[in-house]
């Protein structure tokens, strides 16, 4: 789908959390903690949906070369303002992340996706990474963080597709617009472009109501 102008509003009401996920922290300095802080310049990541960019906050203070790409303007700006007062270099696009066609090919190091690609239509989804694919070098690598289909407020809603609801009016998804709970099968889909992918998963509970999320990477 194109993207959905509910994420400016999103954007621009709310102050988006400051700090990157324990995922994203715990994966990326556990994979490139033996690469010296001097030479992590060398390592590109670009984030799908960026958000207000705390985590290419996070990525470049550890001394990775950082890029992302975001559809709301609004948390672009937030992202900017934050990082430029801390002069940190971060390369932050507008733009719609199901169109990757303006990144070069074989660029980067390492794709990051923390719960951005799951508000997309499964053959949405299926596109981006066939496109993430294309811009990754030949070793490169994917990381990404789905909701799956067992966690409570699936099959609430508005009906898309199966998996796939709108409109969604309570817990972790409510005002969110669109959002595609995966099962373990649609992960193994989505990611067949890409090698010696595992895939974890993740499961907190809060006030007696289940998230569960799919960790993907290789």
């Amino acid at each position: 789908m194109a993207y959905d102008k509910i994420w400016n509003n999103i954007h621009e009401n709310m102050i988006w959390g400051k700090y990157p996920s324990e995922e994203v922290v715990r994966h990326f300095l556990g994979k490139y903690k033996h690469i010296p802080f001097k030479d992590r310049k060398k390592i590109k990541i670009i984030e799908l949906g960026c958000g207000q960019s705390n985590n290419l906050w996070f990525l470049s203070r550890e001394g990775f070369d950082t890029y992302g790409i975001e559809g709301s303007l609004e948390a672009c700006k937030k992202g900017r303002d934050r990082l430029e007062s801390e002069n940190l270099d971060v390369n932050i696009y507008h733009g719609d992340f199901n169109d990757l066609s303006g990144f070069k090919k074989n660029y980067f190091d390492d794709v990051l996706d923390n719960v951005s690609l799951q508000h997309n239509r499964k053959s949405e989804i299926k596109n981006i990474l066939l496109q993430a694919k294309n811009i990754l070098k030949e070793d490169g690598k994917i990381f990404s963080v789905m909701v799956s289909d067992k966690t409570d407020g699936y099959k609430t809603g508005d009906f898309v597709e199966p998996g796939v609801y709108q409109n969604i009016q309570e817990l972790w998804f409510k005002n969110r617009g669109l959002t595609c709970f995966s099962s373990f099968e649609d992960i193994i889909d989505y990611f067949q472009p890409f090698k010696d992918i595992v895939v974890d998963k993740k499961i907190n509970i809060e006030n007696g109501k289940t998230l569960e999320h799919y960790i993907i990477h290789n």
